[in-house]
């Protein structure tokens, strides 16, 4: 699901959290409150969106909060 072009539902994100789903080489979690500073914002998703290309790639789900690799919260 996390790499099908149709998305991540409410639910399916309620799983990943559920389902305590750990980040790993192609998966990683970031807390979404950096968005409110949109000068900021633009940088680090720049930064995270190049460390995945210059890595083998993956998902980047930005709006959970993680807690020792794992999904905790929606932010």
């Amino acid at each position: 699901r996390l790499t099908s072009s149709r998305g991540l539902s409410a639910a399916d994100i309620d799983e990943l959290i559920a389902s305590q789903v750990p980040e790993d080489l192609y998966l990683d979690y970031k807390d979404g409150r950096f968005l409110e500073n949109p000068t900021k914002a633009a940088q680090r998703l720049r930064e995270y969106g190049s460390a995945f290309a210059n890595s083998a790639g993956g998902v980047l789900i930005v709006g959970i909060e993680e807690k020792d690799d794992k999904p905790y919260k929606v932010t």
